[in-house]
């Protein structure tokens, strides 16, 4: 059943319609609907659960006063409990026959379906006061709900409220498996950071939270400035820099500026470090917030020790570029065009430009981890590692033709593109992206190294230490660990081993060059 069609029928001009509109008003939770479907659609769920849900959100689920609207049925009171309007809320909540249901799953601020008009709006106000795991549950719940009640209908059979507890946790595990969910924390922390009010629903004990996690912790903080005990200056002052209550002459820091934290950003940050202090109170590690850990600034940098190094490896790609350059053109023989004698410069000179962008957005997305930033990093990322492996490819096969390099580079320049449009345009997945790096970057390794032993070039072992020493950072992408002291992680131990590689790779690319005009010489005379 389609009301958006006079006979009911859902065309593609209604897909059309769907695409660009969203249902309800949000009353009940304050987050987009567009970040709130991307974090549902996350969710470890069946996908005819998942679709269901969706179907229920818009209220397009076969409940009596859906059926009433389209003139199906007369009647609009509730088939199982014959108390009221049977509205899709009522259907799947409110209910008086789910009484037991309701009060075995009680929320710390009460039944919130009172203050929403939707089951939409319901299933976003219970998500922002959960677990995702406990949310992904009540989902299931949901589906089951409506199932008892179909069978109740149609083969008047009602299912006591009871088993259905036992049924989902059979169901919820078995479809889980043994195997433990890696990603579990990255969508329970990001989620937090939309607004949700961490509790625990299916726990017989209450974790000792009574900030009631960043929701609560956010809005009083863009209230007064405070969270907890402590209070900041930073939140005296306008979005340009301007004091609010103090003398005209105070200024908020330049580097606070500089960097965008407004009120709403730096609450986020200080409420995930008083979320962070009390889990280390209760002898909890650090967890993931939107997907990243928790670390601590300095002078508005998020992530100082990545900074440093990625301006470390800038700085060494500069100085390994400029002194290829100096070395070309300034110390080998030159033809009489006044060109090098090596045929693969110019090749080299594009590597080290598409080096120096990578490592500049690096440092400034952990430095300001905003969309731009991060877009702009993964992207110039992506550029690199697609660049070096064509390059990977021409050196070690020796193609000098024109016409053949255009041939070999055609198709992954063609993947690389497609993959940074995907990335920027349709969806930024981190998995995936990680997937394509990883093979790019295992893929050049293994090129590199097998053309060393093959050709037996006089640089090989530099080459050697390069990819041996390469493959075990990329280990280091792939394991990831907390931050250390809030500050060293992972990515940043990745950045620091990538410094002395960067010398010794710029060292071989000079040698190579030394090496291959060294021999064209030889021939010319």
């Amino acid at each position: 059943m389609w009301h958006y069609h006079s006979l009911g029928v859902y065309s593609v001009r209604s897909g059309y319609w769907l695409s660009s509109s969203s249902f309800g008003n949000p009353s009940c939770a304050g987050l987009s609907f567009e970040s709130w479907w991307k974090f549902f659609w996350r969710l470890d769920l069946p996908s005819k659960i998942k679709l269901f849900m969706w179907k229920a959100c818009h209220n397009w689920i076969l409940a009596r006063c859906n059926l009433m609207a389209h003139g199906m049925v007369l009647e609009v009171t509730c088939p199982i409990c014959g108390k009221s309007a049977e509205t899709s809320l009522y259907a799947m909540w409110r209910c008086s026959s789910l009484k037991v249901l309701r009060n075995a799953c009680v929320f710390a601020t009460g039944d919130s379906s009172l203050d929403c008009a939707t089951f939409g709006e319901f299933v976003r106000s219970c998500s922002f006061q959960m677990e995702v795991t406990d949310f992904e549950r009540l989902c299931v719940i949901w589906w089951k709900v409506w199932h008892r009640r179909n069978v109740a209908i149609h083969n008047n059979i009602l299912l006591p409220v009871l088993e259905i507890y036992a049924w989902v946790d059979n169901f919820y595990n078995d479809f889980q498996g043994a195997n433990v969910r890696k990603n579990a924390q990255n969508l329970e922390q990001g989620f937090r950071s939309w607004g949700g009010c961490s509790r625990q629903l299916w726990s017989s004990v209450d974790l000792p939270l009574p900030e009631c996690g960043d929701s609560a912790c956010v809005g009083q903080c863009e209230k007064t400035g405070c969270v907890g005990e402590r209070c900041f200056p930073h939140f005296k002052f306008s979005s340009d820099g301007v004091s609010i209550d103090g003398p005209w002459y105070m200024q908020e820091p330049l580097y606070m500026r500089w960097k965008q934290w407004d009120c709403q950003s730096d609450c986020r940050y200080n409420c995930m470090v008083e979320r962070e202090n009390q889990r280390e109170a209760l002898g909890d590690g650090p967890v993931k917030y939107h997907g990243k850990w928790p670390f601590k600034r300095v002078y508005g940098i998020q992530e100082p020790a990545s900074v440093v190094f990625s301006a470390l490896n800038l700085a060494m790609h500069f100085h390994g570029w400029l002194s290829f350059f100096i070395l070309l053109y300034y110390k080998l023989p030159l033809k009489q065009d006044k060109k090098g004698y090596y045929e693969f410069a110019t090749l080299w000179h594009i590597y080290g430009l598409f080096s120096l962008n990578s490592w500049f957005w690096s440092a400034v997305f952990h430095s300001r981890d905003v969309d731009l930033t991060e877009k702009l990093d993964y992207s110039s990322a992506v550029a690199l590692l697609g660049y070096s492996l064509i390059l990977a490819i021409l050196r070690s096969f020796n193609v000098r033709d024109e016409a053949a390099r255009v041939m070999v580079s055609a198709p992954l320049l063609a993947f690389v593109t497609t993959h940074i449009l995907y990335l920027n345009f349709y969806k930024l997945d981190y998995g995936w992206n990680m997937k394509v790096c990883v093979l790019m970057a295992v893929a050049q390794l293994l090129i590199w190294g097998i053309w060393a032993g093959v050709t037996r070039h006089p640089s090989r072992l530099k080459l050697w230490v390069v990819v041996f020493v390469g493959g075990l950072a990329m280990l280091l992408e792939i394991y990831d660990f907390p931050p250390i002291y809030g500050y060293l992680d992972a990515h940043a131990l990745w950045h620091a081993m990538t410094i002395p590689l960067t010398y010794i790779w710029w060292s071989f690319i000079r040698d190579d060059a030394k090496f291959q005009t060294t021999n064209l010489v030889k021939k010319a005379k």
